[in-house]
């Protein structure tokens, strides 16, 4: 399979993970941000839709087939606690501001095993969304953010089923890491490219 992408760290494949057999045994550590299974659709000003999205079935099964190695993965707070293995549950704070009384989850979960000390070591992550990321993807996360977690992954290569703007993969690019990604939409892949082109944590 020819990558859509790939330069020094970042191989960038346009392509479901889990037509591939082979992906689970490329890489040591997976950081990812998998479809999260609620349901949720018009995400956003524009609208966008999250492929596999109707439920947890994708990210379960690409859990399982990553097996038991180590990984850190984000997921809804609105969902139960998964039943795969995890060894802590951390919150990202997005330090968003209230909306006129209306409730609204101003935090997502992430799930780590086999893994680093992330950031000072509490589980509460504080970090404020980055508005120029998610008008590209509405599940965006920020690039500090992704440069903390990265940060503490165990040696070897990175990979990322599910890259979507290609968060992991610039913070990987960034902190020297070989890094894989796997993302279904063609137009996110050319957004993954155009940041590794530039070089930077944009």
């Amino acid at each position: 399979m020819k990558p859509y992408y790939e330069d020094e760290f970042i191989t960038l494949y346009n392509n479901n993970c889990l037509t591939d057999p082979q992906w689970p045994t490329q890489a040591d550590v997976m950081v990812t941000d998998p479809p999260y299974g609620t349901g949720q659709t018009g995400y956003g000003r524009a609208g966008r839709e999250i492929a596999n999205d109707l439920d947890t079935k994708v990210r379960d099964e690409a859990l399982h087939l990553w097996q038991d190695k180590p990984y850190a993965m984000f997921a809804s707070g609105k969902m139960p606690s998964p039943s795969f293995a995890w060894d802590h549950q951390l919150v990202w704070d997005k330090a968003v501001a209230g909306m006129g009384g209306k409730v609204r989850y101003q935090h997502e979960l992430l799930y780590v095993y086999k893994y680093g000390q992330i950031g000072n070591g509490f589980s509460v992550i504080r970090v404020s969304k980055e508005l120029s990321l998610t008008r590209l993807h509405p599940h965006a996360k920020p690039s500090s953010l992704m440069a903390m977690i990265v940060g503490a992954a165990p040696d070897g290569v990175i990979i990322d089923p599910f890259a979507g703007i290609g968060g992991t993969l610039i913070a990987a690019k960034q902190l020297g890491r070989k890094v894989i990604g796997y993302e279904l939409n063609i137009e996110y892949c050319e957004v993954i490219a155009n940041r590794a082109a530039q070089g930077v944590l944009i």
